[in-house]
């Protein structure tokens, strides 16, 4: 059954933009004009399709103000000891994704925590402390996955500064997964993943993490002659 018809703009400009699009779908869409004359017929039906891969920024319009952003708000740091929450600018509820957090700057005495989360999660706690993000915080030598104050899964190996810590949100099978430097890390992290999610990162003045975006998911492996047999 298709979707009924939804308006998205009215107005006296002749470009918009319309938000809350999923990724990698095909939208249709038609225009008429309407003046004190009255109203015109519809235009025909143009097809549009949306990029297959999501590309997206740090957030600084839901960020607490001791947030520091650069790099076309690629790149963030903060002022506070404390962990501040920083969102991503797209939020998913369908589809594959997958995205990557270099880290830039980092102090061993620190654990920075990475991950998705609602947008009303609260930002001025590490992230995955509350019901509503789901992260893994992890320091020089081991990480753990977190959720509601939850930690489960200590899995061994570390970050360091260089390292990049990759994401891999499959909304199709409702799961997140983890890479560190491109090698997958841990169990699949959490899984009964339903709503819409935004990728997100709690940090302190100690790190400094760079986002990487417009990335396909990695393929998983092909199986060794070893694994057939």
């Amino acid at each position: 059954m298709l979707p009924s018809p939804m308006v998205v703009y009215v107005g006296r400009e002749n470009i918009c933009t319309v938000d809350g699009l999923h990724f990698n779908s095909i939208y249709n869409a038609r225009v008429k004009a309407h003046n004190h004359a009255g109203e015109s017929e519809y235009s025909d039906i143009v097809s549009l399709q949306t990029a297959e891969v999501a590309w997206f920024t740090f957030d600084p319009t839901s960020t607490p103000g001791d947030v520091i952003f650069s790099n076309n708000n690629l790149s963030v740091t903060c002022s506070s000891f404390d962990h501040r929450v920083v969102l991503g600018s797209v939020g998913f509820s369908k589809g594959v994704h997958y995205w990557e957090v270099a880290i830039d700057r980092y102090d061993s005495h620190t654990d920075p925590s990475i991950g998705i989360c609602r947008f009303d999660v609260d930002k001025t706690i590490m992230l995955g402390k509350d019901d509503k993000a789901w992260s893994m915080y992890v320091d020089d030598k081991r990480s753990w996955f977190i959720h509601r104050d939850e930690h489960t899964n200590r899995t061994d190996g570390g970050i360091k500064r260089g390292s990049v810590i990759g994401m891999l949100l499959d909304l199709n099978q409702h799961t997140l997964s983890y890479f560190i430097n491109e090698v997958p890390h841990g169990p699949i992290a959490f899984t009964d993943l339903h709503g819409v999610f935004f990728p997100a990162v709690s940090i302190n003045r100690n790190v400094q993490v760079t986002l990487r975006t417009g990335l396909e998911p990695p393929m998983e492996s092909e199986p060794s002659e070893s694994d057939e047999e």
